[in-house]
């Protein structure tokens, strides 16, 4: 145990030499936290070689079996690669889930052994607490609960190899073959005997060992087979084999087509080389029998606890001969067994303009369900493959979680991997609503619409709504500021004014409107939908006038123009808050002092580079009080 007022240096481990294998300038360019740091001492770890573009596979795992947060650890293995937007979303990424380790090397197919032996390494460093190793890669199920019971009733916690055996391996001697070997490579035939690196099991001392003797030993780029047989022969460790905790394709195949009871998964540790959804019906299936045997102790202990207070009753009654003192504790205790989770808010007709089967296909807890009551909350379009814009705002302006809330509105996609993909983004990050019409950019009124509906029957409890989409940049103390200082609580909108535009009828143009949809020659004043301040009642106002409007799909025109004029809410003109074009990209530039940014609260059209070298400057100067000093006229 470390004392509490220990340094933060002394809590990071003692650096290695740069050696990985033959690599003498080797160093991790992501990293995450070390157990230590953590104040964990995780049972065991489990390792995983990812490829960088995999995020789906490494979302699906956190949000499975990866997600089972008992006794264990998962890190995510990886190498460099050279496309910076690429390596900016690793970077995030990281950043909002810590557990992701990257090295200096290319990721690329023959540099895996530099992954393998970086896993050893970071182990050994990071993580010398934890007792055991699983070896692992980016498509497999794991039983963790069933791990978690094989480790601890393990009697040998040293020089421990566990794994399915490959024996006998001629080598790949065809030109044709993804795995072919020159004599040069390797001028033996038959491959050493090794284990599958798909699934290994070892303990924490045999890691620090193969990657010692990695520094000592020629690189071979089959990593299973250098490092798991070569190196192991090397430091004289056997291999116990696994075979029977092994789920081979057959069966699990099997098990997925129905033709075998589901609760055979129960008995298998692992199993590789699945899709997302096979992990996912695996995980459930474990998930629910694990659950049972938990939820079974809990309502021991409940039995336990009310057997407890029976006998103080009788003890009271009996010896202090007081009634109405034990009447009042028997109510009390009945009190507090009658605590129910706050109630789901009352649905609205599953109306949304000319919609009548409207329904939320994704949704996240309500306000009150939350039991917040936030100052403002932030509500933003976003394209379903805008993973990247989504995060980098969670990462930045999005993640500064003071007394306001982010949700991101999609509509429904065809795709049902990219289906999938959203649904284990929102359950990680329960900030996603999705609607049942297409995600289409002449159905974003109903997508506008939803956002106001959802802020009316999720979250009343907020006072403003700030309405935008996912390459904006939002000066998030700024706007707090804002919105306590305002003086108006109702009927309020405020934005960049759009002044009775003509209406584009070039059939060439993305915005070409036909005179049937739209007669007259000139919009309404109307509010870009990219940044609009609204109260909350004026959000419950326009959906509830949609429902009597017809349907036009420019939605900023229908919304803050058509529906806005329909109410008799005034605008008032936000040009002085907003951060045009020019100055972004003079600032971006360097052209002007970034200083110049605390002074603006939104600005749009941005990369997501760009939003976060803004955010920094935003979060250096509110860290440092910035806004306590200056304050809003």
């Amino acid at each position: 145990m470390h004392s509490v007022n220990q340094t933060e240096s002394s809590l990071k481990p003692a650096p290695d030499r740069k050696f990985l294998i033959d690599l003498k300038n080797f160093n991790y360019t992501i990293n995450t936290k070390s157990c230590n740091q953590l104040g964990i001492q995780p049972k065991f770890i489990i390792l995983i070689h990812s490829a960088p573009k995999k995020r789906a596979n490494r979302d699906n795992i956190r949000f499975t079996w990866g997600g089972w947060k008992v006794d264990h650890r998962v890190i995510f293995l990886l190498g460099a690669v050279s496309d910076q937007n690429l390596q900016r979303e690793l970077e995030i990424e990281s950043a909002l889930f810590e557990d992701m380790v990257q090295g200096n090397f290319v990721d690329t197919y023959k540099n895996l052994s530099y992954k393998h032996i970086m896993a050893m390494k970071w182990a050994t460093e990071f993580c010398p607490e934890t007792q055991f190793i699983f070896k692992s890669d980016d498509d497999i199920f794991v039983n963790t609960p069933l791990m978690l019971q094989f480790v601890e009733n393990a009697h040998q916690k040293e020089n421990f190899m566990f794994c399915v055996i490959s024996r006998g391996q001629p080598v790949m001697r065809d030109k044709n073959s993804k795995w072919y070997v020159s004599p040069s490579d390797f001028p033996n035939e038959i491959y050493p005997v090794y284990c599958s690196g798909c699934g290994v099991l070892l303990s924490i001392d045999v890691a620090a060992k193969l990657h010692k003797m990695a520094e000592k030993t020629p690189f071979f780029w089959v990593d299973d087979v250098y490092v798991l047989g070569i190196l192991r022969e090397k430091i004289s460790v056997k291999i116990t084999p696994i075979a029977e905790l092994h789920m081979g394709t057959q069966i699990s195949d099997e098990i997925i087509a129905e033709k075998r009871n589901n609760t055979e998964v129960l008995k298998y540790m692992f199993s590789y080389e699945l899709k997302n959804e096979q992990i996912q019906q695996m995980w459930e299936v474990v998930k629910y029998y694990t659950d049972r045997g938990l939820s079974r102790k809990t309502r021991t202990r409940s039995f336990i606890i009310i057997l407890v207070v029976l006998m103080y009753t009788f003890f009271v009654w009996n010896f202090a001969k007081s009634h109405n003192f034990t009447l009042n504790l028997v109510q009390t205790y009945n009190r507090m067994a009658s605590v129910q989770e706050p109630a789901e808010p009352a649905f609205d007709r599953k109306f949304l303009i000319d919609l009548k089967n409207f329904n939320y296909t994704i949704n996240t807890k309500s306000c009150y369900q939350l039991g917040i009551q936030p100052k403002f909350i932030i509500l933003i379009h976003s394209a379903p493959k805008k993973r990247a814009n989504r995060d980098n705002i969670r990462f930045t302006w999005g993640g500064w979680k003071v007394d306001h809330r982010v949700i991101y509105l999609l509509g429904a996609v065809s795709d049902q991997n990219l289906q999938r993909e959203l649904e284990i983004e929102s359950a990680l990050f329960e900030d996603m609503v999705q609607g049942n019409f297409v995600d289409t950019y002449k159905n974003l009124s109903y997508k506008h619409i939803m956002a106001m509906k959802w802020a009316t029957e999720f979250c009343p409890e907020t006072q403003f709504i700030f309405k935008s989409d996912d390459d904006i940049f939002v000066n998030t103390p700024l706007m707090l500021q804002f919105v306590e200082n305002a003086h108006h609580k109702e009927n309020f909108m405020f934005c960049v004014i759009s002044w009775k535009p003509p209406v584009i009828r070039n059939k060439n143009s993305k915005w070409y409107v036909s005179p049937k949809e739209y007669p007259k020659d000139r919009y309404p004043v109307y509010c870009p939908g990219c940044g609009v301040l609204l109260s909350i009642d004026v959000a419950a106002k326009l959906h509830k006038m949609a429902e009597k409007t017809p349907f036009f799909w420019v939605d900023d025109v229908y919304v803050l123009g058509i529906l806005r004029e329909k109410i008799g809410v005034r605008i008032t003109h936000i040009a002085g808050l907003h951060m045009g074009s020019k100055i972004s990209d003079e600032i971006i530039a360097q052209k002007r002092n970034n200083t110049e940014i605390l002074k603006f609260m939104f600005s749009f059209e941005l990369t997501n580079e760009q939003i976060k070298k803004m955010w920094d400057v935003v979060k250096y100067y509110t860290d440092r009080g910035y806004y306590s000093r200056n304050r809003i006229n």
